[in-house]
């Protein structure tokens, strides 16, 4: 069944845009997403936008399947009804937009996390045509795409992947063989929750007397070295080790599996896993590569005592408490500090040295984007569709979710909605994770960082052979 707008939503939008024309958004401080007014008073809406919009489906159904809500994180596109929530509804529009533009119904099935892949592996090897795109994980879209249930991307040419409403800087890095298989996009909002951060806790930074670190990022020069010495400083807050957890506070909250290293070695610019010339390959192992890995081991080696890392899994738990001065996690743990009674910031994760040219923000394995399965009918029909819809979310639902929600609902500064550009602007993709292809190594190279240990030559000695057999395959694959 077709959205219908409703007369008040309708109204909304229209104010909002006229509105808008005056004025720059600014936020309330309550921890919905209800409602934001601008200077001139009005609320904030985007305007309408110009698309070359196609008839050719007119009757259709637009069938998608997708996650539902999990880990903190929007994935839902197409929601039933309007509720007053303002994310809920510009979604609402966004979604009638499309429908009154082609002529579809778009209809989305959400389904729950656990099960997902298995369910999605069965029903496309069956040849069951239920759907005309689907959303799949990071980890789940090559072992799909390498039992030939995936189409490639770069082959349908109605989809634009070059316009920015797709993601194409990341898109561009998972090119494998002149083979896309997903794509992320604005539609679904995951890719911009699973993006990686740190956190930063301003309160416990003035107790100690530290210099914010924004004008440092700014300037590119937001280190590794740079980060050591804050937590050289953050150490005197922890009380040793035989102090209770619930009486103690941290200069890093981490998880215990090494994750925010991982993420550490991409942020300084050494990818473990690369295409070069079109094939997958190792690039983990150089001598720059080394050098990064030692200045992490140094961190954690001098702050053994001073750190949180008793969860294996855990992201921000002490943090969250405001119990340390820096925590690793994702752009969706803003989503869980809206009702934190202490300051906090978002950062990027640190660079190698001030010589490299930019910030590597890494995606955890859940960002997500869009598929069209063999099973369907008519993939240009799908191609078509799934381009207009991440048009019209990139002009309708992004300015309300980055603006109105991330910026004014989760953060608390103008400083935090300075570096989240930096962050956005910067983000990467994960290769060893997506291809399956040198997560054991990584998992191996981080224990050792975490207890302080520089000797990962012997880990990656022991396991390039397994890798460089595995790329071998994967390239051959394709």
């Amino acid at each position: 069944m077709k959205k219908q707008l409703s007369t008040a939503m309708a109204l909304f939008i229209l104010a909002g845009t006229l509105a808008s024309c005056g004025g720059e958004t600014s936020g309330t401080n309550d921890t919905g997403t209800s409602g934001a007014e601008n200077t001139d008073g009005g609320t904030t809406a985007a305007e309408e936008p110009e698309y070359d919009f196609t008839k050719d489906y007119d009757g259709k159904t637009f069938r998608i399947l997708n996650y539902e809500d999990v880990f903190s994180m929007h994935a839902k596109i197409s929601p039933e009804t309007e509720d007053g929530d303002l994310l809920n509804d510009t979604q609402y529009k966004c979604i009638s937009t499309l429908e009154d533009k082609t002529g579809v119904t778009v209809e989305e099935t959400n389904r729950t996390y656990e099960g997902y892949s298995s369910d999605v592996r069965a029903m496309l090897s069956s040849g069951e045509d239920a759907y005309d795109v689907i959303y799949v994980n990071m980890n789940d879209m090559y072992p799909l795409a390498s039992e030939r249930l995936l189409t490639n991307l770069m082959d349908n040419s109605r989809i634009s992947l070059d316009e920015d409403w797709w993601l194409h800087e990341n898109n561009d890095l998972c090119v494998l063989d002149g083979k896309l298989w997903s794509a992320e996009g604005y539609a679904q909002l995951m890719v911009v929750d699973a993006t990686n951060i740190m956190m930063f806790n301003e309160d416990i930074a003035n107790d100690l007397s530290l210099e914010m670190p924004y004008k440092t990022v700014s300037d590119g020069k937001w280190t590794l070295d740079v980060f050591a010495e804050y937590m050289k400083a953050g150490a005197a807050i922890n009380l040793g080790p035989d102090t209770p957890d619930d009486q103690n506070r941290w200069n890093f909250d981490q998880p215990g599996n090494g994750a925010a290293l991982i993420g550490f070695i991409a942020s300084a610019g050494e990818p473990f896993i690369e295409i070069k010339d079109g094939k997958l390959t190792m690039t983990g192992g150089s001598e720059r590569f080394y050098s990064v890995c030692d200045k992490i081991a140094k961190i954690m080696s001098d702050n053994s005592s001073a750190m949180y890392y008793k969860e294996m899994c855990g992201v921000s738990t002490q943090f969250n408490k405001a119990k340390a001065l820096f925590a690793y996690g994702e752009i969706k743990t803003t989503q869980e500090l809206r009702e934190a009674d202490f300051t906090f910031s978002v950062l990027p994760n640190p660079k190698y040295d001030e010589n490299q040219t930019r910030y590597y923000s890494r995606k955890s394995w859940t960002s997500t984007g869009v598929s069209i399965p063999v099973t369907a009918p008519d993939a240009e029909m799908s191609g078509t569709l799934a381009d207009a819809l991440n048009y019209l979310s990139k002009e309708i639902v992004w300015p309300v979710y980055r603006g109105l929600v991330l910026e004014q609902k989760n953060l608390r500064n103008e400083e935090s909605i300075e570096m989240l550009d930096i962050i956005l602007n910067s983000g990467m993709p994960e290769l060893a994770t997506i291809y399956g292809v040198g997560t054991g190594a990584l998992d191996s190279i981080a224990s050792k960082l975490l207890k302080g240990d520089t000797g990962i030559a012997s880990v990656i000695d022991s396991k390039k052979s397994g890798i460089e057999k595995t790329i071998e395959k994967v390239n051959n694959a394709n």
